[in-house]
């Protein structure tokens, strides 16, 4: 075998291969053109064995949250290596190779998400704080409004969740992908599904959630996304999350920032107790998921505030 050639992704040479690797790993089901679109929105490294790509490390321009500022940030948005390549240090060297690479570019942090805790230590990434999971009955959840009719959203309806998603209210820590290629092929499931409003001053998307159903019949449903960017349109959402309950035994969400989630479901405790150990068991869950790490320390301290 010859020694592996490390080099930028080339859509033309290396589209095929990077696609087969992802479907290895089973991020995909087939060649898809989202895949593709998602591929070129961001910057790729390659590692060439035998002349075909065995693996790749991919990332996406973006902002990172810090007070009231944002940082330029490199999303680490996919780290794989193929079936015939795998223990050789690959990953590490693509990913490495990459974070030099954007920082060079003004990148000043770097943010993943994880498959788990270990592998990207090596690499100077830390866990960020904790985020919580809620698994609840969406029929007992109390939103303390009623929600109107909403618009039903599709994947064709990307563009307008992608610029809704840029112009979300944030805290501190979150995290932005510029490029409109990050949301479609995270709304490109066979089964999910969107429901939202155009409520802004242009008739632009506004707030909206999209939602991923294990069974379409009964759920359980997971929100991959709530995106809102005022309180009243977050209880909106919550309220059409409600309305779901008349079909959907369980939903899952991450908790929005700001809200205690429990104090809006009815006895929880005690729905947690008479579900306990079923397939539609009601719960939360507390975990980092996220990892980042500093590109540039001069630039970050340069940008350090104290919030007082």
């Amino acid at each position: 075998m010859s020694e592996p050639v490390i080099r930028p992704y080339d859509a033309d040479r290396d589209l095929h291969a990077c696609l087969r690797i992802w479907r290895e790993v089973g991020w995909l089901a087939k060649e898809d053109a989202e895949a593709a679109r998602f591929f070129a929105g961001g910057r790729g490294m390659v590692a060439e064995l035998n002349g075909e790509a065995e693996a790749f490390a991919h990332t996406m321009p973006g902002t990172l949250r810090y007070l009231r500022e944002d940082l330029p940030l490199s999303a680490v948005t996919g780290v794989t290596t193929s079936r015939v390549a795998r223990r050789m240090g690959l990953a590490a060297t693509l990913l490495a190779r990459r974070l030099a690479a954007d920082a060079m570019d003004g990148a000043l942090v770097s943010e993943l998400g994880m498959f788990d805790q270990g592998f990207y230590d090596r690499l100077g990434f830390g866990a960020e704080g904790y985020e919580l999971r809620f698994a609840f009955d969406p029929a007992r959840l109390r939103a303390p409004v009623t929600a109107r009719p909403p618009r039903r959203l599709t994947s064709e309806d990307y563009p307008a969740m992608h610029a809704a998603r840029l112009a979300r209210w944030r805290r501190h820590g979150a995290c932005s992908l510029t490029p409109p290629a990050s949301t479609e092929l995270e709304t490109a499931g066979e089964n999910d599904f969107g429901l939202g409003y155009y409520d802004g001053s242009e008739g632009e998307l506004t707030h909206f959630v999209w939602v991923n159903p294990d069974n379409v019949e009964v759920g359980p449903y997971s929100v991959h996304c709530l995106c809102y960017q005022q309180p009243e349109q977050l209880m909106e959402l919550l309220a059409l999350l409600s309305g779901l309950g008349d079909q959907a035994r369980l939903i899952s969400l991450w908790e929005p920032a700001g809200v205690q989630l429990q104090d809006l479901l009815d006895r929880p405790l005690r729905q947690h107790s008479m579900s306990h150990k079923s397939a539609y068991e009601t719960h939360m869950t507390a975990v980092a998921y996220r990892q980042a790490r500093i590109l540039d320390l001069p630039g970050c301290l340069a940008r350090t505030r104290l919030a007082c």
